[in-house]
């Protein structure tokens, strides 16, 4: 500034004044200043066209134009130049009011001297140049403000760059800003342009410039250099490069390095850090370039230092942009990974939704079929559930006949015509289908059956695909699963579906587990089927019994009720005789006779016991066999009454408390005090507590107990009869209550007995609408009773029996 020449014009109608400044002016040699003189506003006006000036020195009062309008005119024709007012009026408002509207000093004539006025002018040149930088440096930091809060706001990569070489050539004033974008072999292709209406556009055209690694360029850009040319005739540039400027009419350009740093790259498998170092490393990606082609141009400082900020700005939208991709790309790939596994999902939970039925089904079909045993029904639930459940076209069972050599469809469930049922199949005329079911399927021929042997080992089940001529002429897919048990093939499931459909492993496996329940079935209801054939053979066989047991009973009774009469008779008469051989021999007074008489009478009298007790044991025995005919044959007649029970069991006990003390049992008697009385059959309920009485003296040793109790319990009768001392093994409780049996060694005293007591109580009980049931352990056996204790459930059961009673009766007046 101390040598530059300042370009002043000086607007000054007084050539006197004129005079003045110049003298004053010229007295500080060391400011040189030019001086253009005006007297009038046009004339100011048409030199500020053509010249340039560094400063105004400005009167207010001219011809053509007066006070502070002066100043608004030259403002407006030349804006960018400080303008100080000089004016002969001492006038302090009048000064304020220039300085408001822009000028840079206020001097007054007269009043100035040479180091005023120069200090005025270079203060006054300087304080603009001042704000003018100050103010490209509001607008460098609002058009980096701009560009930086764009990037963060887009990630549209290639709308950010068209803005951002718009903004930076308008605001340099430039003729074109470009960014170039590097390929992976150094040729470039322009991604964005912004130039002047009369350059041209050379956006998207690929550059290959083979100079730029033979020379170093991308080395250098790479480094973070920055290039500013102002003439490319004189930057000794090498010729290739040259060329390549001038083709694309270059005269001055600004070169800026776009930059970014691979540590910010997210490629997967891709380290982005030397491990070494540890330090970032940066990647070339392109130039923003500035262009000047209409002329040379001398960039500023200020220029290369906006140019590598936004630069930088750049490279962070690119990273910015290409981790949005990457991150799209990942969205994408983990978008399609989620989609691939929501359908892998969806089909696991289609597949266990599958599953889940089937499983079901198979619940279904195998409580079906395992509930029944009857072989008739069997199959046939079987099939129908597999082809509604499967939708199956039909599905049928067939069962072999493996001494033959063929299998027969008993059963069949089918959507389409016509039904095979009761079609018979020869196994060796499809023998290549029935050897994966049958694999014993031996070569048919004159000297051997169709099937050599019987097969116990279960082949899984197979589908394929087969004309069928009864199905419509079509092929059909067939699905066929044999049906095994543990002895042998019983037959076979075949389910039929079109040909271009499967069965699934699901369904396959459901259908082997159908024909497998099946088997088991099949096999159940057939050992069912036997065995009831054997339990009908048993009860015919155990009618006969009875009804040779009643016949020969009925021919008995009456020869024994004979003999008990003879036996009566002969007593009778040999009991006249002793009395009157008893006279004969008192007469006669004979020691010796009267011994020896008593000696025969003693001994007639144990023969007498002796018949006594044994033809009563054999009329006990046929009534006991006559009273279970009549139970198991239901016309035993009820004679119902009221029994108070607290006092017709001691009568009922009475004649057995004798037995119990000659055998030194103790007995004991416990009858509830409320106990109701009981509508009941005497005859019957005192037979039972008799048998239960007998067979507890009989088995209870000496000094043990026998307690009756007696009580209502929920409301029936309750009655127990308890001995200790003795103990029935558990082997043996299910079955003491058979007619004729009688525990092994369980009889010390050898008490004997026909083994029809209890079976016979047994047998009241029921007839009397009650249970009995015993129980024995810790040297106590208890037999518990109970019979309805309300009249009206005894009463429904004694109009039963009499109803049978009555048809018996008019059945055997009808014979």
């Amino acid at each position: 500034m101390k040598n530059a020449l300042i370009q002043l014009l000086l607007v000054e109608d007084n050539c006197a004044d004129v005079a003045i400044l110049n003298e004053l002016l010229a007295e500080d040699p060391a400011v040189p200043v030019q001086v253009t003189h005006e007297k009038q506003l046009t004339e100011v006006l048409n030199r500020l066209q053509t010249q340039a000036f560094d400063i105004i020195l400005l009167d207010l009062s001219l011809p053509d134009v007066q006070g502070l309008e002066t100043l608004l005119q030259v403002q407006l024709a030349a804006p960018a130049l400080p303008i100080v007012v000089m004016t002969g009026l001492d006038n302090e408002e009048l000064a304020l009011a220039a300085v408001r509207q822009g000028a840079q000093d206020y001097l007054i004539k007269g009043q100035v001297n040479c180091q005023l006025l120069v200090r005025a002018i270079r203060y006054a040149i300087e304080r603009k140049r001042t704000a003018e930088a100050l103010g490209q440096q509001v607008e460098r930091a609002h058009l980096l403000g701009s560009i930086s809060q764009r990037i963060r706001q887009s990630l549209d990569l290639g709308a950010v760059l068209h803005t951002t070489v718009t903004e930076i050539r308008h605001f340099l004033h430039t003729d074109r800003v470009l960014v170039y974008r590097f390929n992976p072999d150094w040729s470039g292709l322009v991604v964005a342009e912004s130039v002047a209406n009369d350059c041209n556009a050379i956006y998207g055209i690929t550059i290959q410039e083979t100079c730029f690694i033979q020379q170093g360029y991308a080395r250098r850009y790479g480094e973070g250099r920055v290039r500013a040319i102002e003439n490319i005739y004189e930057a000794g540039l090498d010729p290739c490069h040259l060329k390549l400027l001038a083709s694309l009419q270059v005269r001055a350009n600004l070169v800026v390095p776009i930059l970014f740093n691979e540590e910010l790259k997210v490629k997967q498998g891709e380290k982005t850090l030397d491990s070494a170092t540890s330090t970032p490393k940066s990647q070339l990606w392109g130039l923003l370039i500035a262009h000047q082609c209409r002329g040379n141009r001398s960039w500023q400082p200020w220029e290369l230092d906006l140019l590598t900020s936004l630069a930088t700005q750049v490279g962070i939208a690119i990273q910015q942009s290409e981790l949005y991709q990457q991150v799209q790309q990942l969205n994408t790939g983990l978008e399609t990974q989620v989609q691939e596994r929501t359908a892998e999902l969806q089909q696991a939970l289609e597949q266990l939704q599958q599953a889940l039925h089937l499983e079901a089904m198979l619940k279904r079909i195998t409580d079906k079929v395992r509930d029944s045993l009857d072989e008739d029904l069997i199959l046939p639930t079987a099939v129908r559930e597999l082809a509604l459940g499967l939708g199956a076209q039909s599905c049928q069972a067939a069962l072999y006949d493996l001494e033959q050599g063929t299998a027969t469809i008993r059963y069949e469930y089918s959507q389409i015509e016509p039904a095979l049922t009761g079609h018979e199949v020869d196994l060796s005329d499809f023998a290549e289908i029935y050897s994966q079911l049958l694999p014993c399927l031996a070569d048919k021929d004159a000297d051997k059956p169709a099937v050599q042997s019987r097969s116990f080992q279960q082949n899984p089940p197979f589908q394929f695909c087969e004309f069928v001529p009864t199905r419509n002429e079509s092929r059909s897919m067939i699905l066929a699963s044999a049906l095994v048990d543990d002895q042998e093939v019983l037959g076979d499931l075949w389910l039929f579906k079109p040909a271009d459909e499967t069965f699934n492993q699901l369904e396959i496996r459901l259908v082997q587990q159908v024909a497998n329940q099946c088997a088991i079935a099949l096999r159940q209801a057939r050992l069912y089927q036997e065995a009831q054939a054997q339990v009908k053979e048993l009860e015919r066989l155990n009618r006969l019994k009875d009804d040779f047991l009643c016949t020969v009973s009925h021919e008995l009774r009456t020869p024994i009720a004979n003999i008990k009469m003879g036996i009566q008779m002969l007593e009778v008469a040999i009991s006249h005789q002793q009395s009157a051989v008893r006279s004969v021999l008192s007469a006669q007074n004979s020691p010796v006779h009267d011994h020896a008489y008593s000696s025969i009478t003693d001994k007639t009298t144990h023969y007498f016991e002796v018949l006594h007790d044994e033809c009563n044991r054999e009329i006990n025995l046929i009534n006991d066999l006559l009273d279970l005919q009549r139970l198991n044959a239901g016309v035993q007649p009820l004679e119902l009454s009221v029994i108070q029970m607290q006092n017709w069991i001691p009568h009922l006990v009475e004649p057995f408390t004798q037995r119990v003390e000659s055998s030194e049992q103790i007995l004991s008697i416990d009858i509830s005090p409320a106990l109701p009385p009981v509508v009941c059959d005497t005859l019957g309920l005192g037979r039972i507590l008799t048998e239960l009485l007998n067979n507890a003296h009989k088995y209870t040793p000496p000094g043990e107990h026998i307690t009756l109790k007696v009580c209502a319990q929920e409301g029936k009768l309750q009655l127990q009869v308890i001995n200790s001392g003795i103990e029935i093994p558990s082997t043996e409780l299910g079955r003491i209550f058979d007619k004729f049996y009688r525990i092994p060694s369980n009889d010390p005293w050898k008490q004997g007995g026909t083994g029809l007591g209890l079976a016979l109580v047994e047998k009241l009980s029921e007839h009397l609408g009650g249970t009995i049931q015993v129980a024995s352990a810790l040297g106590e056996t208890c037999f518990t009773v109970e019979l309805p204790l309300t009249p009206a459930a005894v009463t429904a059961s004694a109009l039963e029996l009499q109803a049978r009673d009555g048809r018996s009766n008019y059945q055997n007046s009808a014979s």
